[in-house]
């Protein structure tokens, strides 16, 4: 059977996929949402920095990657993430930023 100019195509090789952000209604989470469509949850590999994250997704002949930077930077060892559907949802909650402040003597 032939291909016409009309028939679907299926994406294969690398590709980045769909990332949306926000900020938590509660104003203290970074909230990211990656569209992995076919992928299975164990084919997912994310890696993340209080200053970034790397994602990389495998899904047949199809690899999804994509990487992001914050503004300003999250709780690493808080950080939730849940697959549902195509869906991968990463919750990031910012670090308290006065966590490694010190006091300061005023003379």
């Amino acid at each position: 059977m032939e291909r016409s100019d009309t028939d679907t195509k299926v994406e294969t090789g690398t590709v980045r996929p769909y990332v949306f952000s926000y900020i938590s209604d509660d104003e203290t989470s970074l909230v990211i949402e990656v569209t992995l469509p076919g992928v299975h949850k164990d084919a997912v590999d994310l890696k993340m920095r209080p200053d970034g994250f790397l994602l990389k997704a495998k899904r047949n002949d199809t690899t999804f990657e994509t990487s992001g930077t914050f503004c300003c930077p999250v709780d690493v060892a808080d950080v939730k993430a849940e697959y549902d559907n195509g869906l991968l949802r990463i919750v990031a909650p910012y670090e308290d930023p006065l966590k490694d402040a010190r006091r300061i003597e005023i003379g």
